[in-house]
């Protein structure tokens, strides 16, 4: 096949053209991948393009080796983006003389004129360290090179419950912190752990795709939660989790739990509990899905706000940054978890409130399910909302409705139950 005709069947009109390992290349637009050459240019200015100053589109990655001929250049590439208009109109192009192409692979592309180096900032968890080597994947495969910038949170080294220790914050201050003092430009949040109220100078760029979004039980001992025997101790630090799970099981004694998802399976498995609850995200993630007992529907146990989500987070100021981190937003994610995120705001919540709330999307409607409990799970407000889905999302769209249902919620009493001290 060629270029043209490959990306006119696929319907892209950027592709990265990746060099690897063997014989392959191109000799000109159009041209079969069948070549010993390789030619590169771009459509889009109608200039040709020098390699040797990428101008942000050479990538770094997987080398490409010249032979002796190019060594006096010492030109190593990697991936090179050629743009076609329509998939048929000429590129400008010219050619790199004697350099010899390896395994060729093509990956439709978004590109950008100029590659960033990107700091990103991240927790040192393992799972915090999934989501940034993730995120980081993703900035690379636009040509942008990225360096982990890690850091250690008080929510990190803090054993004391998160209701003792402050809670709010716990796990993004510290890397809010660094953002604004410019020690990384990017920094990767759980979005459930990221308070709502705005951080002058930061802003949330982009909510990539949402992992599944349950809570699961783990057990070594028992096969179920309705196998657990009564008074069984369970470990979980989330209120909200407390909560729901009381109204499944009032029977069971339910525990304070800290520590990264391995810690807690090392104490459940030592005996310091006969369960725990773990979001399936974060087992997903880290691929301990055979540890999952049982997974929870979400008319058992609503999710957190913002939970299986990813919220990435830069600097007002950085608008080329800030732009090339939008190309990683998954509207559909970002928009429910904007709604979910301006309910529990505006309603003046916290991470540590037993609320739980979860947005979804299909072709026509937009739903909106949201429990709210007292401090000591005795009351539940419960309220579902359905919405006729616009032709096109709008995030400011999110934010009126995310105050719209806060409203709904305090006519029924959602205010005295969150704070009561006010009453």
């Amino acid at each position: 096949s060629t270029l043209g005709e490959f990306g006119s069947v696929f319907g892209f009109d950027s592709w990265a053209f990746a060099l690897g390992a063997s014989g392959a290349g191109v000799t000109g637009p159009g041209a079969p991948l069948d070549g010993g050459w390789l030619s590169v240019g771009v459509a889009d200015s109608g200039e040709g393009v020098d390699v040797s100053e990428p101008a942000g589109l050479v990538i770094p990655s997987s080398p490409l080796f010249c032979d002796s001929a190019c060594a006096k250049t010492k030109l190593k590439i990697s991936i090179c983006v050629c743009r076609f208009m329509n998939a048929i109109s000429p590129l400008y192009y010219q050619e790199i003389s004697r350099c010899r192409v390896v395994n060729a692979t093509l990956y439709p592309l978004t590109t950008y004129r100029g590659s960033m180096r990107i700091r990103l900032g991240t927790r040192q968890s393992p799972l915090a360290l999934w989501q940034a080597h993730h995120v980081s994947s993703l900035l690379e495969a636009q040509g942008h090179s990225v360096e982990l910038i890690k850091i250690t949170t008080s929510g990190d080294v803090s054993t004391t419950p998160l209701g003792s220790s402050g809670g709010v914050g716990v796990f993004t201050k510290e890397i809010q912190r660094a953002l604004l003092d410019d020690r990384c430009d990017l920094a990767v949040h759980s979005l459930k752990d990221l308070p709502t109220a705005p951080v002058p100078g930061l802003r949330l760029a982009a909510v990539p795709q949402r992992e599944e979004v349950a809570d699961c039980l783990l057990s070594s001992r028992f096969t179920s939660l309705d196998s657990l025997p009564e008074g069984a101790r369970v470990g979980t630090g989330s209120p909200r989790r407390r909560a729901q799970l009381l109204r499944l099981r009032p029977d069971l004694e339910l525990c304070e739990i800290r520590g990264n998802v391995d810690t807690r399976i090392k104490k459940m498995e030592g005996g310091e509990f006969d369960a725990i609850l773990l979001a399936y995200a974060g087992l997903h993630r880290l691929e301990l899905d055979a540890r999952i007992t049982q997974k929870f529907t979400t008319e058992e146990l609503l999710p957190a706000v913002g939970q299986a989500a990813l919220g990435l987070e830069t600097r007002d100021e950085d608008s080329d940054l800030t732009k090339a981190v939008e190309s990683l937003r998954h509207m559909e994610t970002h928009f429910a978890v904007l709604l979910e995120r301006t309910l529990l705001r505006t309603l003046e919540a916290g991470c540590l409130t037993p609320l739980a709330a979860l947005v979804s999307l299909d072709e026509t409607t937009i739903t909106l399910t949201a429990r709210v409990f007292s401090d000591d799970f005795t009351e539940m407000i419960e309220q579902r909302w359905r919405w006729e889905r616009p032709a096109s999302l709008e995030l400011l769209h999110a934010i009126h409705l995310g105050e719209q249902s806060a409203a709904d919620l305090d006519e029924l009493g959602a205010s005295e139950l969150i704070h009561p001290e006010r009453f």
